[in-house]
């Protein structure tokens, strides 16, 4: 649980009405934290699976059908279902765990992914985009030309030896220069912080990534590639 007093609502916001709350840190510990109203486009700018969950507070319920990040603020988009969000509110935070748990199985396969088709295709591949879901995940990558069956079978095989070494996944902050020079893969042309988050599975993936991961590489149990296609000139689909 973590509570979270609102203080920055210009008006009460009543049932059905659809709008984002921002935090300054994430709903984690018990600590009583800012609430600020977002527009619903500023929420849209940002990348990455969220949370889902309840805010809940004296008979007042504000349903959380995403959490993302835009800089250094936590945006819940959701609906009022209940009473309403007013300036002054102390809310509570139920977080969907099964949800959460889900989307992180499929995040951490998505490394061992990327890491997987640089050994198998060659270290000209990096990510294009990525969706993650609770059910599912989808990879794009640059790659000259279709990706053939054998190497499919060979990618997939080598994320799930990757995934039975149950290798802990350890997350460390570092200064942005270090963790680069430590080999942490980052994206192009996305733009990071002084200070980063190093997430390495074993040796076998190191990459800069904020978001919520396993704890051990056995967590994420069997995958498999359902299907592999070209989706743009020198992009290839997972």
């Amino acid at each position: 649980m973590a509570a979270i007093k609102a203080t920055s609502i210009s008006r009460p916001y009543s049932r059905s009405q659809r709008l984002a709350l921002t935090t300054r840190q994430h709903l984690s510990g018990e600590d009583e934290i800012t609430v600020e109203i977002a527009r619903r486009a500023d929420a849209e700018i940002c990348r990455g699976p969220g949370d889902e969950g309840v805010l809940e507070c004296a008979g007042s319920i504000f349903n959380v059908q995403d959490t993302q990040k835009q800089k250094d603020a936590y945006m819940h988009i959701g609906t009022v279902t209940a009473g309403q969000v007013k300036t002054g509110n102390t809310v509570k935070a139920r977080v969907n765990r099964s949800e959460r748990r889900q989307i992180a199985y499929n995040h951490s396969a998505t490394h061992l992914l990327h890491a997987a088709l640089r050994k198998v295709l060659g270290e000209h591949v990096t990510q294009k985009g990525s969706l993650v879901q609770s059910d599912r995940l989808r990879f794009d990558f640059s790659h000259f030309a279709p990706v053939s069956p054998e190497q499919l079978n060979e990618i997939e095989d080598l994320v799930n030896e990757k995934i039975r070494a149950n290798y802990d996944v350890d997350t460390r902050l570092m200064k942005q220069d270090e963790a680069m020079a430590a080999g942490a893969m980052a994206l192009f042309g996305e733009k990071y912080g002084d200070v980063v988050r190093v997430l390495s599975m074993g040796d076998f993936s190191v990459e800069l990534c904020g978001g919520t991961h396993v704890n051990h590489t056995g967590d994420i149990g069997l995958f498999k590639i359902i299907s592999e296609t070209g989706v743009a000139a020198g992009v290839r689909r997972t």
